[in-house]
């Protein structure tokens, strides 16, 4: 019987070891993709007017082609920010004035 707890925990041991080995290497991962990306994430966590300054105007025909194409993609994106936001704005207005929910579209 003694035998048996005695391998029974040793399982049990390599188990958890197998588990705190596996949490350690995701942590070293996601540890190295922050501190890779602490940078841009510095800059997005930004309100919008430092997020826009933050994209180079004019000055793209210093950038890389890919850098162009991203600040194109970017100047894109926000410009569907603004769409999206004008929209939502108009659909809260409408709510919180107690339209006619089958009015809203």
């Amino acid at each position: 019987k003694q035998w048996y707890q005695r391998r029974v925990r040793g399982e049990q041991g390599k188990k958890y070891q197998d588990i705190l080995t596996n949490a350690r290497n995701a942590d070293k991962i996601v540890r190295d993709k922050f501190e890779g990306n602490i940078r841009a994430i510095d800059i997005l966590s930004k309100d919008e007017s430092t997020l826009i300054d933050s994209i180079p105007v004019g000055g793209t025909h210093s950038l890389s082609p890919e850098g162009q194409k991203a600040v194109a993609s970017l100047k894109s994106f926000m410009d569907q920010v603004k769409l999206l936001k004008a929209g939502r704005e108009t659909l809260e207005g409408k709510f919180k004035s107690g339209g006619d929910v089958e009015d809203i579209s």
